[in-house]
């Protein structure tokens, strides 16, 4: 069976968000164990040492495609409307992070 390399780098992409997550902020990151439509992880905010049931979706994308398309402040992300009304009506806020596998940066 063939893999595709965007596999890889897809979960290069989870694995560097979890590890800042936890390592940086010192919060939770909870993976979403299947396929997920538009959020990769749960994010939970820690105070000291305490969980505070505060939660953050983070849809990740990883890969040298996502920095495309360079602007003056940052880079053009660019998503389908049925995206945006998912991640609007999610229950709680989510944010977007892109993962430069070359750098290895977050953004």
């Amino acid at each position: 069976m063939r893999v595709d390399a965007s596999v890889h780098v897809e979960r290069a992409g989870v694995a560097a968000v979890a590890k800042a997550v936890h390592e940086r902020l010192g919060w939770l990151c909870r993976e979403q164990p299947v396929n997920d439509f538009g959020v990769d992880a749960i994010l939970e905010l820690v105070e000291n040492g305490h969980t505070a049931g505060r939660l953050l979706g983070a849809q990740i994308k990883s890969g040298q495609s996502w920095f495309s398309e360079p602007t003056r402040d940052g880079w053009i992300f660019r998503f389908t409307d049925e995206h945006a009304q998912y991640w609007f009506d999610y229950d709680i806020p989510v944010v977007i992070v892109l993962h430069d596998p070359v750098s290895g940066t977050l953004y």
